[in-house]
């Protein structure tokens, strides 16, 4: 009896032993897997943090370069501000653009607010600009090409008041300017239909929620995504355009 207690214990410690030489080796496979893919991920986050700081040739943007008198400023409304803030921040001259809600009647409106269309607010975006670099009438020319300025039910798939567009003008030149700039593109031929993009007075700009702001830099998988499946990348190519 003994004997056999004796060969049972020599046999379950030799099968013990064989698990663990097994699974030791698997252990240390494992965390070398695990430490590999930490060390790929801060990779990849600090290629995404380099990408961020060097995603564009305009060599004005979030500078000190500009001289006070030289800023100017420019608010326009066409439709989802990601992609118009994303667009014209590569811009040369282009200081700052900041996504918010202007033209509305309820006092610092939230992101839910103004997508439920009931604050009569636009989705806009602030410009600052250099005006010793760049001009207002050719800041609204890109404007203009970032969205379909005859649609008078929103912009692309999002449709609403909140979604259509309009310039905000803050005094009588920029007026004239944007309703000159109209009329030549109309006369351009460009549209078959009418240019719906309305001029109004600017009014108090609030600034949207910090989630927004460069969220194509932020979100950069999700803003491709919407921006593709709006309908804006196949406009662009219809009208032989780079938003870029």
């Amino acid at each position: 009896m003994i004997k056999q207690n004796l060969i049972l214990t020599i046999i379950l410690s030799i099968i013990i032993l064989s698990l663990i030489l097994i699974f030791i080796p698997n252990y240390n496979n494992d965390n070398d897997i695990s430490n590999n893919e930490n060390n790929n991920n801060n990779k990849m986050e600090n290629k995404m943090t380099q990408t961020k700081t060097t995603s564009t040739t305009n060599t004005y943007l979030n500078s000190d370069k500009s001289k006070p008198e030289n800023i100017d400023s420019a608010i326009v409304a066409g439709g989802c501000f990601w992609c118009i803030e994303a667009s014209i921040e590569q811009v040369n001259g282009i200081i700052s653009v900041e996504s918010g809600y202007t033209g509305g009647h309820t006092k610092n409106p939230t992101y839910e607010q103004v997508t439920g269309g009931q604050t009569g607010h636009y989705e806009a975006v602030e410009i600052k600009y250099d005006k010793s670099v760049i001009d207002y009438k050719t800041i609204l020319n890109k404007f203009f090409k970032l969205f379909d300025p005859t649609d008078d039910t929103g912009s692309f798939a999002d449709k609403g008041s909140q979604y259509k567009s309009a310039i905000f003008y803050k005094n009588e030149v920029e007026k004239n300017i944007a309703s000159q700039l109209i009329k030549e593109l109309e006369n351009s031929k460009i549209y078959d239909k009418p240019i719906v993009t309305k001029l109004i007075q600017n009014d108090t700009f609030y600034t949207a929620e910090e989630y927004h702001q460069d969220y194509y830099l932020k979100e950069e998988f999700r803003y491709k995504q919407y921006k593709k499946y709006s309908g804006r990348v196949q406009y662009f190519e219809k009208m032989n355009y780079n938003d870029k």
